[in-house]
């Protein structure tokens, strides 16, 4: 999956006993026992048969874990979600996937499906007691900055560079 908001569908579930609507709490995880891990993501109770997800919260390359509980809201009968299912962010940033058309463009290589432009850069290499030692850095157009921001930020707040935790 591309979209780090995907839109996540269930079929309606049957009215309670006396018609009234059906509750739906959407979960995602990074646990395939969406019951007992992390929850990254929630819906709160919905009566909604979708939903999307947030922004901000999926991130590219993971795998994620979704179920959903559903509520007879007039009887309060609750029901765990029997099933699991399965999705993987990859917004196709790099540039290895064959499938993707790309075009060299400057310095720089364009993926022509998603207009991710990629640009490389190394460093000259030190000599050290261990052997050389040199940095390949590469920046992704379409990449999230997070941390990049976040460390900005606190120098313009605090007068004070925090750096980003990985």
């Amino acid at each position: 999956m591309v979209s780090t908001t995907p839109t996540l569908s269930i079929n309606a579930a049957t009215p309670g006993y006396s018609g009234q609507p059906v509750g739906y709490w959407y979960r995602i995880s990074t646990s395939p026992n969406v019951d007992s891990g992390a929850i990254v993501a929630d819906s709160g109770w919905t009566s909604s048969t979708s939903w999307a997800v947030p922004a901000g919260i999926l991130e590219d390359g993971v795998t994620y874990y979704w179920n959903v509980k559903s509520l007879d809201t007039n009887h309060g009968i609750y029901n765990a979600a029997d099933w699991t299912r399965s999705f993987e962010i990859d917004k196709r940033l790099g540039l290895g996937d064959p499938t993707q058309p790309y075009e060299t463009f400057g310095p720089g290589t364009v993926n022509l499906t998603n207009g991710n432009y990629v640009v490389s850069v190394g460093t000259p290499t030190v000599d050290t007691v261990g052997g050389g030692l040199s940095a390949a850095l590469t920046f992704n157009t379409q990449a999230d900055h997070v941390q990049e921001t976040r460390a900005w930020k606190d120098v313009r707040t605090t007068g004070s560079l925090t750096p980003p935790i990985f």
